[in-house]
């Protein structure tokens, strides 16, 4: 049976050092989490604060590689928003570095926590507030809002290993886009590839069509979408 260590999140301020991070921050328990996840351990990161919500402002984004972890889960969970400030461009990237830790592939269950107020990146391919490649990623009871993309709020990168997205009462308001790939969701087309969303929906006055709001890369057409359904919100 593998065992849950459990590391927990005090300090809400972060100074975007993946090597030095501010001790007790979030950034710190992802390093603490990479170096027992190559143990075996499962990770799970537990928000303690006595505020029923707390704002992150971040310096950089917070970068997952290995391992399975559970994020602000459970009956204490908190409301926990990652600000970019207008002035980064990702929230969190889980892209898994199969080749340090290929038995450890990469599982993320995320809650309540909100991504906000982040701009595009320069180069779309390493766009998305939420970047993923070769992981499984949860995220429930969130919003993403006031962001700008250039590849989707949510972006799937092509790898060896498909990744899997699931999005469950997820909201998606006031996001801006800066290219044609409009798209809040932008998955590149691969074998294996999955998404899943439910009880989610996207701000009723998002000029872009119902249709082009998930996409498989290459193609915008209905046709070309995975099996999800959005909502329109007020």
């Amino acid at each position: 049976m593998t065992d849950t260590k459990t590391l927990y999140v005090s300090n809400f301020k972060d100074n975007g050092s993946s090597s030095n991070p501010v001790k007790g921050s979030l950034r710190d328990a992802i390093k603490q989490g990479h170096q027992l996840a190559l143990q075996g351990h499962h990770i799970n990161i537990i928000f303690q604060t006595e505020k029923a919500s707390e704002t992150i402002q971040l310096k950089n984004d917070l970068y997952f590689k290995w391992g399975t972890w559970s994020v602000n889960e459970g009956e204490g969970a908190k409301n926990v928003t990652l600000d970019g400030g207008k002035s980064q461009s990702n929230a969190v990237s889980a892209i898994f570095y199969k080749y340090k830790a290929p038995s450890h592939p990469l599982n993320i269950r995320v809650n309540s926590l909100n991504v906000i107020n982040f701009k595009a990146d320069r180069d779309p391919f390493y766009d998305g507030k939420l970047r993923l490649s070769g992981a499984n990623v949860e995220w429930r009871n969130s919003v993403f809002q006031n962001n700008v993309s250039s590849a989707g709020i949510v972006h799937s990168v092509h790898s060896s290993k498909a990744s899997k997205i699931k999005l469950e009462n997820v909201h998606f308001l006031g996001n801006k886009a800066t290219s044609k790939n409009g798209e809040l969701i932008y998955v590149d087309k691969q074998q294996g590839q999955t998404i899943e969303i439910t009880n989610s929906y996207y701000s009723k006055v998002a000029t872009t069509p119902y249709y082009k709001q998930v996409r498989l890369q290459p193609g915008d057409t209905p046709e070309n979408l995975i099996n999800a359904q959005f909502e329109r919100g007020a």
